[in-house]
């Protein structure tokens, strides 16, 4: 609900033109105290009513994004239990192949079973294909040894690792200022305020 909100984010919309009769909602949501946002190439007619445009180079919001969320990760702003029930950033990728480990690759198994390691029991742990509800504490991060059906073993990590290492590497708020044009102070407000 826009009028429960801390932080409105429009991306790319001008809604004040392009659907008046949500808009109120927009603003009625700024009088009780939400900040509003617009990320948009262009300071269009809603950008005005805003609290902050991000002047967004058109086609490149992903790379302001990624480094809105390296910011999130590099800061340690990041809901690890959000993250570990409501993502597939705990679900374990495989180095040799790049491929999420499967009951296929442990035991001959459903190829479409996928594990996370668990920290409490230390150990594999299957993730349920039934709901997003995790029973145990899915790792978001570190690397395990697992033995393949046919005896092989093979480093693990959860996606989660995979994601900050290469955000780390291609995304920094420098990085994602080159590409999208945002400024690199903006970059880091955005993580900051997304997190928050």
């Amino acid at each position: 609900n826009l009028l429960d909100a801390e932080l409105i984010v429009l991306t790319h919309s001008n809604i004040s033109y392009t659907f008046p009769v949500s808009y109120h909602f927009v603003t009625e949501a700024r009088y009780k105290g939400a900040e509003v946002v617009v990320v948009a190439p262009d300071f269009n007619p809603t950008a005005p009513a805003a609290d902050i445009h991000v002047p967004v180079h058109v086609g490149c919001d992903a790379a302001f994004w990624l480094g809105v969320c390296q910011v999130m990760i590099a800061e340690g702003m990041v809901d690890k239990d959000f993250a570990g029930e409501q993502t597939d950033l705990p679900l374990l990728v495989r180095h040799d192949n790049g491929k999420y480990l499967s009951a296929a690759d442990l035991n001959g198994g459903d190829e479409k079973q996928f594990y996370f390691w668990d920290e409490a029991s230390k150990s594999l742990a299957e993730a349920s294909r039934e709901t997003l509800k995790i029973e145990g504490t899915p790792a978001l991060e570190g690397t395990h040894a697992v033995a393949l059906h046919d005896g092989t073993q093979v480093e693990v990590e959860p996606g989660f690792e995979i994601l900050k290492r290469r955000l780390n590497d291609q995304y920094t708020p420098e990085k994602a200022s080159e590409k999208s044009g945002v400024p690199v102070s903006l970059v880091k407000e955005m993580g900051r305020k997304i997190a928050a």
